[in-house]
């Protein structure tokens, strides 16, 4: 070869060499057998500070902390020998000076083929993708796991009834760190909007500045700036700043009194233990919305070293490609596609119009380089998604492309997490839409229940009307038992748990299941003996099974076999199930059938509300959803497996329950009519306190009707004689149904209280858990039941009938 030619393939290469290290999005250094540095890309000068030209010449070495130095040169000398063997490659971890400080790095150093003991290394900060990947996996987490807006509520709420406080607050200091918003807000027994508040002069501000500390007097003199205590009209303040994993304080949890504390100290423990998972989370969510930020480089936020490299000589029509290239698709070297052609025919059918549109558009100079993701095919026949990207780096004077260089990334791990995403927010949105259209819907058809049971009352038996009368109430109940559904998919039904055994509970079910699959279906049921207790609702469990089965049926017209299997899981904490379920004990129920089994595309809606494969009037769609419902209420995890012809199988992880299972208490019969007492309803909605009242003053109550808890609390003042039972709405406007019953105790201490409401979301963000109950919708003989049951309890003291 001339030198002529000589110097143009250097220039060549090393403009090759510049492209490729551009692109990989890393730092990358080039260094001699000395490790003195010998080029360095434009990252590698932005991660360790001095201009690209001034790195070469250094020492690898002087780039480490004094207080490493000599044992990291020491690892590199040994791991790369001194030649004559096969060519030396290290991965691992290293601390280097950066622009900003000591930081540690993750470093790929290989040496090169055609000059030995010369070597390229890629270095990669370690903080930043672990960070971003975490915050995505755990975002992707079941939605059984609270995290998000979900979990600060939770807390917020758990707090407030801990700590007996009408306010706590979780906030994140915006930036600058003058101001707070708020994650949640607690307030008088309910969630409140989020607040948005400057902290100068404000309790807030020296919990932010310092650590935590509780005011437990006269907060408002003491902080005579803060119109946040004035608005509150707080007497007492106890709070804790919110940190990330370096200290910095991002935020912070308070809670404020109305009345002054003699202690504060309990308060400020529980809150200081709270405070680092509350931290976490808010870290996790800010790691989030920086990651949604970086969506348009989502190439620095799946830095790694499983880069694969290629080069496509155009004018020849064929592409080169590296090892890693190769081992990413699983192929034996020089059997990946070696031309265009193949490249396109191995890429997914639904992905390769936009992907060589793409490539076509940068070949014709549209496009600052090319950039796409799609799927390829392997080896082995699968697919994996691959983030590509490249550039033309020759053209002839004509302006044709000669050579174009790229490299592609497997990211088949991240699409993945955002489909979980996208899946898991899809179906929180279905649900919110079902539990609101529920518990809108429960109220209506309280009232058209008890208008159909009243109006019967006064019909004689045989007549048109009173059979007419029995179809609306029958439709109705039918409509109760779909909004019930619906509840349970959007997991606010009402439920009763307690510690039961899952063996006990399916032999007792499998009676029923055989008559109700027929017997061309063969159930099989193998339990393992020594399974732990679940804490659930058994009647919701049931019905979970059954919802199963009627599934299964459908799927076998022609018979077949039905499977239940119970036993215990450990799942530990680095065990592959555990990015999607928390590592614990939990308890496995399998069922499985012989079945037609499904398609991808059915799988992937088969939780989904109103789906259904099933012709017109044969189902409404909600098995399936209740069933994902009840078991996500339950704090359990569902998942399915199923192909074509082969049958179906469902796995329900349910967690372990503490103690022994525990019988469901029988409940005395007993008259329903009342004898004179006076029962206090309070109902926002003016059809059902209309018909609940007509139903009690019928069995012989005397009842004070109100609308809001402020007329409540007017009545009861203006009411000289005795009152036996409050019955009232959970969630009302401008006091709920908890804060009147506090009220109220103020007034008449001792006061039986049944709160009633449409879904359990209401009752357990408001009401005391240990509080009677009744879910709407009900019937007036309902209604007399558990009023009559209520008003025969022994009353409880106030402070276990009514939680902060």
């Amino acid at each position: 070869m001339s030198q002529v030619n000589q110097g143009a393939a250097a220039v060549e290469a090393g403009e090759c060499w510049r492209i490729v290290s551009e692109l990989c999005g890393a730092a990358v250094l080039t260094v001699d057998a000395e490790l003195r540095v010998l080029d360095a890309n434009v990252l590698a000068a932005d991660l360790l500070g001095p201009a690209a030209e001034a790195l070469a010449g250094r020492a690898l070495d002087d780039l480490f902390p004094p207080a490493v130095r000599a044992r990291q040169r020491a690892t590199l000398d040994r791991v790369l020998g001194h030649g004559g063997g096969p060519r030396a490659r290290w991965m691992g971890e290293l601390e280097v000076v950066g622009r900003s400080g000591p930081l540690r790095v993750e470093v790929a150093l290989q040496e090169h083929a055609a000059a030995p003991r010369r070597f390229t290394a890629v270095l990669r900060p370690l903080a930043g993708r672990v960070v971003a990947d975490d915050a995505l996996a755990l975002a992707a987490r079941s939605l059984s796991a609270l995290t998000g807006d979900s979990f600060f509520r939770a807390l917020v709420a758990d707090l407030a009834a801990a700590l007996r406080a009408e306010y706590v607050l979780a906030a994140e200091l915006l930036p600058g760190g003058r101001r707070l918003r708020t994650l949640a807000f607690h307030a008088d027994g309910a969630l409140s909007g989020p607040i948005e508040c400057d902290i100068a002069g404000s309790p807030c501000e020296n919990l932010v500045a310092g650590s935590s500390a509780g005011w437990a007097a006269a907060v408002q003199q003491l902080f005579p700036r803060d119109p946040l205590l004035a608005e509150l009209d707080a007497r007492a303040c106890v709070g804790t700043p919110l940190l990330d994993s370096a200290g910095t304080r991002i935020g912070l949890l308070a809670a404020f009194y109305r009345a002054e504390q003699p202690e504060l100290g309990q308060a400020r423990a529980l809150l200081e233990i709270f405070a680092a998972r509350a931290g976490a989370e808010l870290e996790r969510q800010q790691a989030e919305r920086a990651l949604r930020a970086r969506e348009e480089r989502l190439e620095l936020a799946l830095w790694g070293t499983d880069l694969g490299l290629w080069d496509w000589r155009i004018q020849e029509d064929t592409i080169l490609y590296d090892a890693q290239y190769e081992a990413m698709l699983g192929y034996a070297p020089g059997d990946a596609p070696r031309s265009m052609h193949e490249w396109e025919i191995s890429i997914h059918p639904d992905d390769r119009a936009e992907a060589t549109r793409r490539i076509h558009a940068h070949l014709e100079g549209r496009s600052p380089h090319y950039e796409s993701t799609h799927r390829l095919r392997t080896a082995d026949g699968g697919w994996k998604w691959i983030f590509d990207r490249g550039k033309v780096v020759g053209r002839d004077d004509d302006g044709k492309p000669l050579r174009m260089v790229g490299t592609h990334r497997d990211v088949s791990d991240h699409r993945l997490l955002e489909e979980q995403l996208q899946q898991s927010q899809k179906m929180d949105a279905i649900g919110r839409l079902a539990g609101g259209v529920a518990h809108d819907f429960n109220n209506l058809l309280t009232s058209i229940l008890s208008a159909a049971e009243f109006a019967a009352e006064g019909v004689p038996e045989g007549s048109p009307a009173r059979e007419d009368l029995g179809v609306v109430r029958e439709a109705a109940m039918r409509a109760s038992q779909l909004t019930r559904q619906l509840l349970a998919f959007a997991r606010k039904q009402v439920v009763a748990p307690r510690a039961v055994s899952l063996n006990a509970l399916l032999l007792e079910t499998e009676r029923m299941l055989r008559r109700m699959v027929g017997e061309d279906i063969e159930i099989a049921c193998r339990v393992s003996a020594d399974v732990w207790p679940v804490k659930v609702d058994p009647s919701q469990l049931q019905q979970v099974l059954v919802n199963l089965a009627v599934n299964a049926r459908a799927a076998m017209p022609r018979g077949g076999r039905l499977t239940f299997e119970t036993r215990n899981v450990r799942i530990a904490p680095d065990a592959a199930e555990a990015r999607e379920v928390s590592p614990g004990e939990w308890v496995l129920l399998s069922v499985s059938d012989t079945g037609s089994g499904m398609s991808g595309e059915t799988l992937a809606r088969i939780f989904e509300p109103f789906f259904t494969t099933k012709e017109a009037g044969r189902g409404t769609g909600l098995g399936l959803a209740t069933v994902y419902g009840t078991v996500k209420q339950s704090g359990g995890h569902i998942s399915v497996a199923s192909e074509l012809g082969r049958g179906t199988r469902f796995d329900i992880l349910l967690p372990r329950a503490e103690g022994a299972p525990v019988a469901e208490p029988e409940r005395p019969a007993g008259t329903t009519r009342g004898g004179g007492e006076t029962v206090l309803l309070v109902e926002d909605d003016g059809l059902v306190l209309e018909v609940n009242a007509r139903a009690l003053s019928a069995l012989g109550y005397h009842v004070l009707p109100c609308r809001s808890g402020a007329e409540a609390l007017e009545r009861t003042r203006a009411h000289p004689a005795h009152i036996d039972l409050l019955v009232s709405d959970v969630v009302m406007p401008r006091m709920s149904g908890p804060a009147l019953a506090r009220a109220l105790e103020a007034l008449r201490p001792g006061l039986r209280t049944l709160f009633v409401s449409g879904y359990a979301e209401e009752l357990t963000a408001a009401a005391p858990t240990t509080a009677a109950f009744l879910p709407k919708p009900f019937t007036p003989r309902a209604l007399a039941v558990k009023v009559r049951e209520v008003l025969e309890t022994p009353a409880a003291r106030p402070k276990d009938t009514l939680a902060g």
